[in-house]
């Protein structure tokens, strides 16, 4: 059993487009996506086309439930999170699929036990920097805890339990420019952070002239460490 984990795409196409090939390659039994197909960045229906098309299994991040209006948000950054300009062109096919997403996934794979959030146990906009920030009564009791929300790759192993972040695919913030996923082999026991170095430029250049905000691109030039 071979699986993907890939969380905080934010509306990427054009990292996403330049791993599609690399990830539907690694022939994989499962994608799953750990939230945050949306916000910041301006192609958000072709991000869930594509989650769609590889029958990824996804859970709700904190930018799809400011999108569903499940939690607030402050107005004065929608021009960073793009809340109004998603609601405006998210497809209702698109919107239909969001609402179906999934607040956590709680589940047994090959005997092991797996939790995967976007932020923690308690909530989507939490960020989990170092193991010592969770509960480890709960990780106790599981096998994998896999989440996002930080952009930041990870793996450890903490009270028997290996602690995953596999990154951000549209929007890294671990100082470096490179997108980043997680391939985990349950049949070998092998976790394995994928980072792929990517063309960044033209994109950048694109977003400058499409007069982004911006902090959002100079995360992508790392000038900045967010954590929004």
């Amino acid at each position: 059993m071979k699986i993907i984990f890939l969380a905080d795409i934010h509306s990427n196409w054009n990292y996403l487009s330049q791993l599609t090939n690399l990830i539907e390659l690694e022939n994989v039994d499962r994608i799953y996506f750990l939230g945050d197909a949306i916000g910041y960045y301006d192609e958000p229906n072709k991000i869930l086309d594509w989650l769609k098309k590889v029958g990824a299994e996804c859970i709700k991040g904190n930018h799809e439930k400011y999108f569903l209006n499940e939690i607030s948000y402050r107005e004065e950054l929608d021009e960073i999170y793009r809340v109004d300009y998603n609601r405006q062109n998210i497809s209702k096919e698109n919107s239909e699929y969001i609402k179906k997403w999934d607040e956590k996934i709680d589940c047994i794979i090959n005997g092991k036990r797996f939790l995967m959030l976007h932020g923690d146990i308690n909530s989507s906009e939490n960020h989990i920097y170092k193991c010592d920030d969770l509960d480890k009564d709960l990780l106790k009791n599981y096998d994998y805890y896999i989440y996002g929300h930080t952009h930041i790759p990870i793996i450890n192993y903490y009270y028997g339990c290996c602690v995953i972040n596999p990154g951000s695919i549209g929007q890294p913030r671990d100082y470096t420019t490179v997108p980043s996923f997680v391939v985990l082999d349950l049949d070998k026991s092998e976790v394995t952070i994928k980072k792929v170095p990517i063309k960044i430029e033209s994109y950048i250049k694109d977003l400058e002239k499409k007069i982004f905000d911006k902090k959002v691109i100079n995360i992508l030039k790392r000038k900045m460490n967010g954590k929004d």
